[in-house]
């Protein structure tokens, strides 16, 4: 499984993620829609391969870990944004002179951190681990380069959002829009949401996919 573009359908959510094979053994993936930004990883115990099929089962559950924790932290905005931003406060008063302190610091508030917030998604310490760095980079970046007052904003919109098509040309770009696969479409949305492509079926992709997602 190459670096590549993911979609998972759970019940009436359009999942799509940027999948990233760097080692044989361990998978990344950022969820781009409904939620955008968010990234996990895996790896095998060991360092053992996974095969393609490996890859792509622990790929499509990444993906999925990232909506339930991206949809928790958009549900609960407000307290995740407190309770990070007290952690923060906690993690600078204790004692971070070497790096191997301020790591284990970090996971420590983490853990509670993930048990208060998390706690059906980060049954055990590893996962605990795992999941707790990848968050708190996430959580940590996300209010560096927003400043730490703005409100968390989650969901994965289209950057200018797209206007309809005019009226006449509206029948014949619906028609041609569906003559595409449902692979073809979810690829023309994340290239639209990456690099911020529009495109002729941009509002069709939206409507599909994003609203009421």
């Amino acid at each position: 499984m190459k670096d590549c573009i993911i979609y998972v359908k759970k019940e009436e959510h359009h999942l799509i993620g940027n999948v990233n094979i760097g080692l044989s053994h361990l998978v990344e993936v950022k969820i781009i829609s409904p939620y955008a930004g968010l990234t996990l990883c895996a790896s095998s115990l060991d360092q053992e391969e996974w095969n393609e099929d490996q890859q792509k089962e622990n790929a499509e559950r990444l993906l999925f870990d990232c909506f339930k924790i991206s949809q928790l932290m958009e549900n609960k905005k407000q307290l995740i944004k407190s309770d990070f931003h007290q952690l923060l406060h906690n993690l600078n008063t204790f004692n971070n002179h070497k790096s191997e302190d301020y790591a284990r610091n970090r996971d420590e508030l983490m853990r509670v951190f993930l048990r208060t917030h998390f706690s059906e998604l980060c049954g055990n310490d590893s996962m605990q681990d795992d999941y707790g760095t990848q968050i708190f980079i996430f959580l940590n970046t996300y209010f560096a380069l927003n400043g730490k007052c703005v409100e968390l904003n989650l969901s994965s919109l289209m950057q200018n959002q797209p206007e309809p098509p005019p009226f006449a040309s509206l029948e014949n770009l619906l028609k041609e829009y569906l003559t595409k696969s449902e692979e073809q479409r979810i690829e023309l949305l994340a290239q639209h949401i990456i690099n911020n492509q529009k495109s002729k079926y941009s509002w069709f992709l939206s409507q599909e996919f994003l609203i009421n997602n």
